[in-house]
């Protein structure tokens, strides 16, 4: 019972003992004035998982119905036992019981504790684990064992298991009830009447709806007396930028930022607006309402920049009245792009002219003077088009005709120059915001990266050090080594051996892979790698090659490339996210490989290369890394030379490498705000294959005038300005949103009213199915008002005041006794019904 005066907290973890409960006299104070602790200590083979309705046994020992335990009465601050009583002796089951599965190892205290204390001072869970490898290899804290496989517990952090452990600990320093669900918690704090009202979070919160019912959701609006001050100061008579994101937390909540500029051109954050999806809700950024986006109205910015999100802009409309509405640059490019590639997808020349031509076709147009300059620039483009493709194909349109003049109707009435829409996207649109704002045009914002970036920041930063991740390798061969010797531990450890963790190095490994070793000689035919730079590191000698996209284009003034490293001591690395994402040999890499073994061949390298033997496999890339020192991500520096001291280092690294390191989010900064120039490589095409390349050649070459920006402005640019205003812009693209999905809905509907009209035999729907083709009716009526009161037809449905969507702040509670101090707790139901839902590339169009 020594293990007492040295733990409190339980006996020898890798026995057969657990305790069952702790109670605590004086529980109200300070651990350290505890009088009396009385603790119940059982055999695991005396627990019975089922009998707290538990279906798998996850117990270190079977279940042999063990009589065996103790209650230990103690004296916390000295740790001193003052009684002992129970049955210690075990039944012969237990006594020769098999190890089945690996024993709970605890975390050392004395590391938990400077765990805590870091929190405290604000530091990030990402340096506590951080400091904690360091103070292993430093051999730091207090009372360290000398051979770790013969300590009861565990010293090296882990991010899936000890996060929870601490953030618990330091949630309870700050008041905050860790046994409550979190809706209960922000309830209370936001409740005058309840105990744990929080006067510092309430006055934050300008609006709050509580989730009461299920077709209800969870709002939360917040906005600190400095963001107010911030709003006023920067935002009134200013630019304003709205987004939303998700990912932010275990359940599916969106969080919208309403963010400022201030006058060092940097994003000030003005409210975050949280609310719930509701249920049934199939995709996260589809499932909120416009009426919470309207719920602040104190300030009034002149100029507002979104995604093409229609409810975004149409919330900033009800609630700011005449506020100049502009398109994202980046999110206007990814819509073109995504309907560019739709159409020109496949292989040839024809079609990567084509997709060339197009691509600065799109820039031009950007800087049209008016609308109906644009449309005639789209009119001639067509007329050239269509002249030359018939030249070169003996006077008859090819199959590739119909998809390019298809994505210029897109380009033009068919959807982005609609009536009043150009002023949001075009640069004459930028004019008419800086006029309004009073400065000059560069200093108006084309893109959202302000709040993209700290959207990135707050997902992969901040929040990201706070959420869970990988087991370090070499630590689980450590605690393994402890149990080793037990009753079958040896049958266990090559069972849990066969399991192999998910991890990426950072060196890449070359696999058998045909497609990209033929990728990356077509690279070098193709001459898209540049003759590599040599260099020295720690007297190694690396080889740096750039290398340009494959997607990369003539046109492109500055073409994505990315740099290769290939060290003469099997390490290489790339750029590219092929290699950071999966750690295996890209086609850039190989095509670097190759390259250097062609100039090696022609005696063009200034120094002898042998044959590097690359690593073929995942755990021999991992293996390298280790032994090389590498313990970051990206290009390589410096090397660091690994001590030699048995394998707790080698096991400090791997968790250096696999918990602190996130492979998706190792850059907290984000891009250049102020970038509006997306490269058009940036997002790979869709792999769906295209035309065949039979089908677009031509008999003859392609003759096509060089395009110039030709500024003329028509006639009808009078009659087409007065269309320019936000309102009708919006109109307008609701007008395009809706017939471009009309084109493709109208389809499906009747391919299934005819196969309804055809069958014979006419089933009913199920409960479940009735229930979405009700809401698709009522969809279909309001849908049938609103298209009736555009068409101008009498006994439509008047349009809602804009005024009346506001919602009222306002705080929902239900509380079975109402009295002064209550602290009933309101009917509350969970954040929201679906599960967290992460971000998906976007194949929107528009």
């Amino acid at each position: 019972m020594c293990s007492f005066t040295d733990d409190v907290d339980g006996p020898c973890p890798t026995g057969t003992w657990f305790i069952v409960w702790s109670k605590n006299k004086d529980s109200k104070k300070n651990p350290a004035a505890w009088s009396f602790k009385r603790i119940l200590i059982q055999c695991t083979c005396g627990y019975d998982h089922t009998k707290r309705g538990s279906k798998k046994r996850v117990c270190a020992f079977p279940l042999t119905h063990c009589p065996a335990h103790l209650e230990i009465s103690l004296h916390p601050p000295t740790g001193a036992i003052l009684r002992i009583r129970g049955p210690p002796d075990h039944n012969l089951d237990c006594a020769s019981a098999m190890i089945e599965h690996r024993p709970r190892e605890p975390i050392a205290p004395v590391v938990l504790k400077r765990a805590i204390e870091q929190v405290q001072s604000g530091a990030r869970m990402r340096a506590v684990f951080r400091t904690n490898v360091e103070l292993i290899r430093k051999r730091g804290y207090p009372g360290f064992p000398k051979d770790r496989a013969k300590d009861p517990h565990r010293w090296l952090l882990n991010q899936k298991k000890d996060t929870r452990t601490i953030l618990r600990a330091f949630r309870r320093l700050g008041g905050i009830k860790v046994t409550q669900k979190s809706e209960e918690n922000i309830d209370g704090w936001l409740d005058p009447q309840s105990r744990d009202f929080n006067r510092t979070i309430a006055e934050a919160v300008f609006h709050y709806h509580a989730r009461l019912a299920k077709e209800e959701r969870l709002e939360v609006c917040v906005a600190t007396p400095e963001m107010e001050d911030a709003a006023w100061k920067y935002g009134h008579k200013g630019q304003l930028l709205l987004d939303g994101t998700f990912g932010v937390t275990d359940s599916r909540l969106l969080l919208f930022i309403v963010m400022v500029i201030d006058k060092e051109r940097k994003g000030v954050p003005a409210a975050f607006l949280i609310f719930s999806a509701p249920t049934g809700n199939q995709q996260s950024s589809a499932g909120y309402d416009t009426t919470l986006l309207a719920a602040r109205t104190a300030f009034t910015p002149c100029t507002a920049i979104t995604d093409t999100d229609l409810k975004e802009r149409g919330a900033l409309l009800a609630v700011f009245i005449g506020i100049w509405l502009l398109i994202c640059r980046f999110h206007l490019k990814q819509c073109w792009r995504n309907h560019r590639s739709q159409l020109l997808k496949g292989e040839g020349q024809l079609l990567s002219d084509l997709r060339s031509r197009m691509i600065h076709f799109e820039r031009l147009l950007l800087q049209q003077p008016d609308e109906a300059a644009a449309c005639t620039f789209i009119a001639q483009e067509k007329s050239n088009l269509e002249h030359a493709l018939k030249a070169a194909n003996g006077g008859s349109l090819p199959d590739v005709a119909t998809s390019v003049l298809k994505h210029l109707n897109y380009l033009g009435d068919g959807f982005w120059l609609r009536s009043g829409l150009f002023s949001s996207w075009s640069d004459a649109g930028r004019a008419e915001a800086a006029k309004r704002l009073r400065c000059s045009v560069d200093k108006v914002l084309t893109t959202t990266n302000h709040v993209e970036g700290f959207n990135g920041a707050l997902k992969n930063s901040h929040l990201a050090s706070w959420k869970r991740g990988g087991r370090p390798a070499e630590e689980l061969a450590i605690s393994r080594a402890k149990y080793a010797s037990a009753p079958g531990g040896t049958e266990l450890i090559a069972r849990l051996s066969s399991q192999s963790p998910d991890l990426i190095p950072f060196v890449a490994y070359f696999p058998d892979d045909e497609t990209r070793q033929i990728r990356g000689g077509d690279m070098v035919l193709a001459r898209q790698i540049e003759i590599p730079t040599i260099d020295k590191l720690e007297q190694v000698t690396a080889f740096e090659f750039t290398c340009h996209s494959s997607n990369s284009l003539a046109l492109e003034v500055d073409p994505i490339t990315y740099v290769v490293q290939i060290l003469l001591n099997r390490a290489a690395n790339c750029e590219c996210p092929d290699f950071l994402a999966h750690g295996w040999a890209c086609k850039h890499i190989r095509g670097a490989t190759a390259l250097m073994e062609q100039l090696k061949r022609q005696g063009n390298l200034s120094i002898k290369v042998d044959d590097i033997p690359f690593p073929e496999t995942c755990q021999q890339a991992i293996e390298l890394q280790i032994r090389l020192g590498i313990v970051s991500r990206g290009r390589l520096t410096k090397l660091s030379a690994v001590e030699t001291v048995a394998s707790t280092l080698a096991g400090d690294l791997r968790e250096s490498w696999s918990t602190m390191l996130n492979p998706e989010s190792d850059s907290d900064e984000p891009g250049n705000a102020d970038s509006e120039d997306v490269s058009e490589s940036a997002v790979s095409e869709p792999s769906t294959p295209g035309l065949e390349e039979a089908e677009v050649s031509l008999s003859g070459p392609l003759m096509l005038p060089a395009l110039e920006l030709s500024l003329l402005s028509s006639p009808a640019s009078a009659a087409t300005a007065a269309h320019a205003s936000p309102s009708n812009a919006f109109e307008s693209q609701a007008h395009s949103r809706f017939m471009f999905e009309l084109g493709k809905l109208q389809h499906t509907l009747d391919c299934c009213n005819d196969a309804f009209q055809i069958s014979s035999t006419p089933a009913p729907f199920n409960v479940a199915d009735t229930a979405r083709i009700e809401h698709l009716q009522k969809t279909f009526a309001t849908l049938q008002d609103q298209l009736r009161l555009r068409n101008g037809v009498a006994g439509a449905m008047a349009p809602p005041d804009a005024g009346a969507s506001v919602p009222r702040t306002r705080l929902a509670h239900q509380f079975d006794q109402d009295g002064p101090g209550s602290n009933k707790k309101a009917r509350l139901l969970p954040p929201s019904p679906e599960k967290r839902q992460a971000r998906k590339p976007s194949h929107s169009v528009v």
